[in-house]
């Protein structure tokens, strides 16, 4: 061990942080939940089971709209962390984030995942969707782990007022 074994290892962590500032725990639950979803298609092909609505071009029209819906969501998300510049180093607040933690993950699990199911037609796929809110939500907890040791109080004071996967008025704007 060198004089420089130390100081290596306390940059490690700040690197680990900075890179799970940067991408959540969006690959994480990615995986899992394209697997999962891949499963549910799959079920449902082979079970034949009923369908939502005899209407399928009505239903694919409403799912692609969610997931349109859904796709802006994302895109709003991207535009407010990309105009921060200085991502992994400041607490994105603004934008999408001013009204939700993980608009990413919601903009997921309320409207593409959703959608998907209601362009397919399919039930099970509508139950597969369910099923990923527990899935995100647990992994988001580690995420905001991660915030927390990043940025401290700013942090905290920004959970306290902000929803995770749905908008939530903060306390202070609820008194006005």
């Amino acid at each position: 061990m060198g004089p420089d074994q130390p100081k290596q290892n306390r940059r490690a962590p700040d690197k680990l942080l900075q890179v799970g500032y940067m991408v959540g725990v969006g690959p994480a639950a990615a995986l899992p939940s394209a697997l999962l979803g891949i499963l549910a298609w799959e079920l449902d092909q082979r079970l034949g089971l009923l369908i939502i609505s005899g209407h399928q071009k009505l239903l694919t029209d409403l799912g692609l709209l969610w997931m349109g819906l859904g796709l802006g969501l994302v895109l709003w998300s991207l535009l407010s962390v990309r105009r921060l510049g200085d991502l992994g180093r400041r607490l994105c607040t603004t934008g999408a984030y001013r009204y939700m933690r993980h608009p990413q993950y919601a903009a997921f699990v309320w409207c593409l995942a959703p959608g998907l199911a209601l362009a397919l037609n399919s039930y099970v796929m509508l139950a597969w969707a369910a099923l990923l809110l527990p899935l995100w939500m647990s992994l988001a907890k580690r995420e905001e782990a991660i915030l927390e040791v990043s940025f401290g109080q700013d942090y905290r004071d920004y959970a306290a007022t902000t929803g995770g996967f749905w908008p939530r008025q903060s306390q202070a704007k609820a008194k006005d």
